[in-house]
């Protein structure tokens, strides 16, 4: 394990009982052990589209789901994950398709009780409605290698994420969103092209529209997520709370009037352009 991992976890406080009958007597089971450095970036990633559905990448503390998982292993192992990371079959990680790279979650086996926190460091899966995928090593814990899937429950767990993230020197405010890639595993990505710059190049953006509902917010921006990077967030006009859907940011306002034609051309939408 590198020093920096070996630090996660001492920051957690977490004391190796060397125990393995239970799930929750030991660091592995309780933080995800990582036995390799850690060599990903924080990631939220745009809007994408698998199979004909699109999936919404966001930060959801709340989040809690109960669904089928399954896990993946030497076919993967050594391969690159969403966020630059390297796939560890013998790690506690996975991969889910919206929230945040790295994040840290709870899977608990709803047949067996079984429990293992994992690192989520990519994307997927895309079969047959799956909710997560885990690991090989996780999946041995959950006890549902041999069977192939399981029926889980998945929480995400704010504070051990935040200290993960705090100990590998990754946050949103430091680290540049990257557009949503995946490690194939069931089917490639479509290609998300992108005329983005560096957050000091200029704040050119083409605003699509401002709505009320967030999901129709979200909708649009999976319509017009192919011409650029795209980002819905929440703004206040006349104290009526707005989700503006906008692409960007483009270097000058002539790339920026290119991207609103592009979308006129697409439907019948009043989008122009703004600069921050």
């Amino acid at each position: 394990m590198s020093i920096k991992l070996r630090a996660v976890f001492l920051s957690l406080l977490v004391v190796i009982t060397g125990c393995r009958q239970h799930v929750q007597d030991t660091t592995e089971h309780d933080y995800g052990y990582i036995n390799q450095p850690y060599d990903g970036h924080y990631k939220i990633g745009e809007p994408y589209k698998i199979k004909d559905k699109w999936y919404y990448p966001e930060v959801n503390e709340k989040y809690v789901e109960e669904g089928v998982a399954s896990w993946y292993g030497t076919s993967f192992h050594g391969s690159k994950t969403a966020n630059g990371d390297q796939y560890n079959k013998k790690s506690l990680t996975a991969a889910h398709r919206t929230l945040p790279l790295p994040s840290m979650v709870r899977v608990t086996n709803m047949e067996n009780g079984h429990s293992v926190i994992v690192m989520i460091n990519d994307r997927g899966p895309f079969a047959n409605d799956r909710i997560i995928d885990v690991s090989e090593r996780a999946a041995e814990l959950l006890d549902f290698k041999k069977k192939g899937t399981g029926n889980v429950r998945v929480e995400y767990l704010p504070k051990q994420t935040a200290d993960l993230r705090s100990v590998l020197g990754l946050s949103q405010a430091s680290s540049k969103v990257q557009a949503t890639g995946a490690s194939v595993k069931d089917t490639e990505l479509e290609e998300v092209m992108t005329e983005n710059c560096d957050a000091n190049c200029g704040a050119y953006y083409v605003q699509v529209g401002a709505y009320k509902n967030k999901v129709t917010a979200k909708k649009l921006a999976a319509k017009f997520a192919k011409l650029g990077g795209i980002e819905v967030n929440q703004i206040t006009k006349a104290d009526v709370k707005l989700h503006r859907v906008r692409i960007g940011p483009f270097e000058n306002e002539t790339k920026a009037k290119k991207i609103v034609a592009k979308v006129k051309e697409l439907g019948s939408y009043k989008a122009i352009v703004t600069q921050d």
